[in-house]
């Protein structure tokens, strides 16, 4: 998210275009949950990148930076806001379960600036999450994924695999964990 956030202003078509990038989850609680950290890096005494910061709406959960880019944070719970915006670059949490309309929504505003999608979830069921992860894995050069397993977590014991292990199922466990 910073890095992208940092990026010059780009030109396209004869007018100069800042970053504007989303922090996007399910629901609000998710979306809060990515949000405070990228909040806290930038607004308030003793941020770490409160030199880039020029302003902020809490209301609106928007940060604009002195380079004229901004990071905000949206919600799927209501897809309709998702729509609008020239976007830069998109992060999304828990991908696999944004709903269909919340991805219509947005991804043509990343498809309006050539911008990037970065989503973080578990490739299971049926939905677009799922379809840009397969694309990656079969080579396709627009889509890039990957799978990190628990097992590579530094904080997650094998001890502690064995105990979530006991209150799923084998395909459940090994979707959550071993994916």
């Amino acid at each position: 998210i910073v890095k992208e956030a940092l990026q010059p202003p780009k030109e396209q078509f004869g007018v100069m275009h800042s970053p504007y990038i989303y922090v996007i989850a399910p629901n609000y609680e998710l979306t809060m949950k990515v949000w405070e950290p990228v909040w806290n890096l930038f607004v308030g005494p003793g941020a770490p990148l409160r030199d880039y910061y020029a302003g902020h709406d809490k209301h609106r959960k928007l940060i604009t930076l002195g380079n004229g880019a901004r990071i905000q944070a949206k919600s799927a719970d209501d897809p309709t806001g998702l729509q609008g915006d020239r976007v830069t670059a998109a992060f999304v949490d828990e991908s696999q379960d944004l709903n269909p309309e919340a991805w219509a929504n947005f991804m043509p505003a990343l498809a309006d600036s050539d911008g990037r999608l970065v989503a973080i979830g578990i490739a299971r069921s049926k939905g677009n999450f799922r379809t840009y992860y397969q694309l990656g894995q079969e080579g396709d050069p627009r889509y890039y994924s990957a799978s990190v397993t628990s097992l590579a977590h530094p904080n997650i014991t094998p001890e502690a695999l064995e105990e979530f292990k006991q209150d799923l199922t084998e395909a459940q466990f090994k979707q959550q964990y071993l994916a």
